[in-house]
């Protein structure tokens, strides 16, 4: 006979009861149908153990920590300098990289500045300061400076324009002119702008 032959004879015989005959209560009951039910829905498996509500609740508070930085945070782009806040913003359009920095007076009303407008220095309100922008490129090289004062402020911008050789960043550090230790420095990524 061979070992073909032999195969095909064989009979096997399978009894369930008798295979969970000497199974655990919790084997047995996940058979009767009695055992417990995993949760349905999103949120019951979210909360359904303690360890599952302890990790539930550490990223909603690295969520909420993240949320709160992100909006109440220091923006490394703004901040103020003599009662004058400075806001810098970058963007590129076709070979040209745009800068701004928008000046913001704290201590004069704008009421009272446009209502009584002087005719030899628009810039009056102002403190005296000096602006210094740098390019930055992809290797955190300077590929440019330009330099700035309060007369180069028009309309409550600063504003001027770098030949895009790769630029990524623009910095800037403002200094008071009567103060000469205060200084801040912005710096914002260039933006595209379409």
């Amino acid at each position: 006979m061979s070992d073909k032959d032999e195969q095909s004879e064989l009979v096997f015989h399978y009894k369930r009861e008798d295979r969970l005959e000497n199974a655990s209560k919790t084997v047995k009951d996940y058979y009767d149908g009695t055992g417990p039910t995993p949760p349905k829905g999103i949120f019951e498996a979210l909360v359904h153990t303690k360890s599952a509500r302890y990790s539930l609740f550490a990223l909603l508070l690295v969520l909420a920590f993240f949320v709160g930085f992100y909006f109440f945070g220091s923006k490394s782009y703004e901040d103020t300098l003599d009662g004058v806040h400075y806001k810098l913003t970058a963007f590129t359009f076709e070979d040209n990289v745009y800068v701004s920095i928008k000046l913001e007076s704290d201590a004069a009303e704008p009421n009272a500045a446009k209502s009584e407008p002087d005719a030899t220095e628009p810039n009056a309100a102002l403190p005296d300061f000096t602006v210094q922008i740098f390019a930055i490129d992809n290797d955190n090289q300077i590929i440019e400076k330009k330099n700035f004062s309060k007369n180069d402020v028009k309309d409550s911008y600063l504003r001027t324009t770098f030949v895009n050789h790769d630029i990524i960043m623009i910095k800037a550090e403002v200094k008071s002119s009567e103060d000469q230790e205060s200084t801040i420095e912005l710096s914002c990524k260039v933006g595209n702008e379409k």
